[in-house]
């Protein structure tokens, strides 16, 4: 049996929920209702850190810090690629990236959990800006 250990040796200690997520990565929030909050893209490119993490998925914002902070990337190196994938969309619209990748995952069903508003429906249909 293999047992992850950091760099410096202590072993890594992990509870997991049955989707395979730590307990660590679930929200310390409850999610929102539908609709419950609005956010401009200018709002949302605000949180594009490691401390503060929003992600766009078709006009539906996602507050994913706890999932990005205690992602497995960080203690074991063959997540790291999927860490840095992550890292990049941050504060962005990144539906096409993540319909790309997930396209019949169980990532569809935890989404609900870091659910925390929408985009304003006036910018919905017009090009959000990615990038920063």
């Amino acid at each position: 049996m293999f047992t992850p250990m950091f760099a410096h040796g202590e072993e890594v200690k992990h509870s997991y929920v049955p989707d395979g997520r730590r307990v660590l990565q679930l929200p310390d929030f409850k999610p929102a209702r539908a609709g419950a909050q609005r956010f401009t893209p200018e709002e949302v490119r605000k949180h594009n850190t490691q401390e503060s993490a929003w992600i766009v998925i078709h006009n539906k914002v996602y507050d994913i810090t706890n999932f990005l902070k205690h992602h497995p990337g960080y203690d074991l190196g063959g997540k790291v690629s999927t860490l840095l994938a992550i890292k990049r969309c941050l504060g962005t619209d990144c539906t096409e990236e993540f319909c790309e990748i997930h396209r019949q995952s169980n990532a569809w069903n935890m989404l609900k959990d870091y659910y925390i508003g929408d985009l304003l429906e006036s910018v919905q249909n017009a090009s959000f800006n990615r990038r920063l």
